[in-house]
Order: C-alpha cells, then sequence, then structure tokens
C-alpha cells in the first residue's frame, strides 16, 4: 500500500482482520454487531490509509463504512452508536474532500455530520458528549466555509461552535478535552 512514495505496512495486516471480519459479518447478516464492528474495520481501515496519504482507498473504506452504518441507523433509528459512526465517517470524507480542495464536497459531508449530532443532541438534552460532537462538527464546518471564501457563514458555523463547546465544558468541567476545546 504506497501513496506519494510512503507505504502504510500496517494496512496489510488490519487488512487480514477485516478480511476475517467480513466472513464473519457474511455469515450472520441479520446480525447488527456483527455489521457495526465491520463498519468500524472499515473506518479504521479508512483512517489509516488517510494518515498514509492514500485518500483514494481512504474514501472507499469511509463509503464502505457509511453504507453498513446507514443500513444499521435506517433499520433501527434508535440505534445512537450507529448514528454516532456515521457522523464520524462523514467527517473523514469530509476531511479528504477539504485535503483535496474539493470544498463544496467537504461543506456537505460536513453539514451531514452536523445534522446527525445535532439530532443526537436534540434527542438527549441531558447528554454533554452530543453537544460537544456537535460543535466540533461546526468548527469542521467553518473551517470548509472559510478555505472557500464565505466568511459570512463561517462566522456563523464558528460562533455556533463556540456556544455548543462553552456549553458543553461548562457542564463538564472536570473533562480536560471539553475545557481545550472551548478555547479554539
Amino acid at each position: 500500500l504506497t501513496s506519494a512514495g510512503r507505504s502504510c505496512p500496517a494496512a496489510a495486516q488490519f487488512r487480514s482482520g477485516l478480511s476475517i471480519m467480513e466472513s464473519v459479518a457474511a455469515r450472520e447478516p441479520d446480525n447488527s454487531e456483527w455489521r457495526r464492528d465491520l463498519g468500524v474495520s472499515h473506518r479504521k481501515l479508512a483512517e489509516l490509509c488517510a494518515k498514509a496519504g492514500n485518500l483514494n482507498e481512504a474514501d472507499g473504506e469511509f463509503r464502505k463504512a457509511v453504507m453498513i452504518y446507514q443500513a444499521l441507523a435506517t433499520s433501527n433509528p434508535n440505534d445512537v452508536a450507529s448514528q454516532s459512526d456515521l457522523a464520524t465517517c462523514n467527517d473523514g470524507l469530509g476531511d479528504i474532500r477539504l485535503t483535496m480542495d474539493d470544498l463544496p464536497a467537504a461543506e456537505a459531508f460536513f453539514r451531514s455530520s452536523l445534522a446527525i449530532r445535532e439530532s443526537l443532541a436534540a434527542q438527549n438534552p441531558g447528554a454533554a458528549t452530543w453537544r460537544h460532537a456537535a460543535g466540533l462538527s461546526y468548527l469542521r464546518l467553518a473551517l470548509a466555509q472559510g478555505r472557500g471564501e464565505n466568511l459570512t457563514e463561517s462566522t456563523k458555523s464558528q460562533a455556533a461552535a463556540l456556544a455548543l463547546l462553552g456549553k458543553a465544558a461548562e457542564e463538564d468541567p472536570d473533562n480536560a478535552q471539553r475545557q481545550r476545546d472551548q478555547e479554539r
């Protein structure tokens, strides 16, 4: 596995595990736990490929994970983990598009992630986790908007991010990560 002159030997090893996971999930296609684990495997391989600079392969692996998580979330709308995983993959796809300077696609993926996270925050008003996640999605969206020179929208997204991150930090004062994120 190479890209831009760099190799990613860990990906070959990871593929072996992914192959096993695909076999297990194929034997029990209705087992949502195995399907979610398969999605996690595709997502982790995508993250490895992205870090190695192999963006096309990362894109493909993220898309495989999205298909799995979308099916899981559709079959069980109360499956918070699959919805969260779907948002994470949309962020990954948005990051790839941002790196490739495909700003409209990056923005679309970040908006999709944000919509999921805002929905989770609305469904779980007592959980600072989802407000924090939505705040981080707003930051990604603001970055894409700013790079696209849409400064008005970028400023609005940054303000929304800071409000959500500040509220999440206030609700969870012992969480060092939330305290740092609100200072972005």
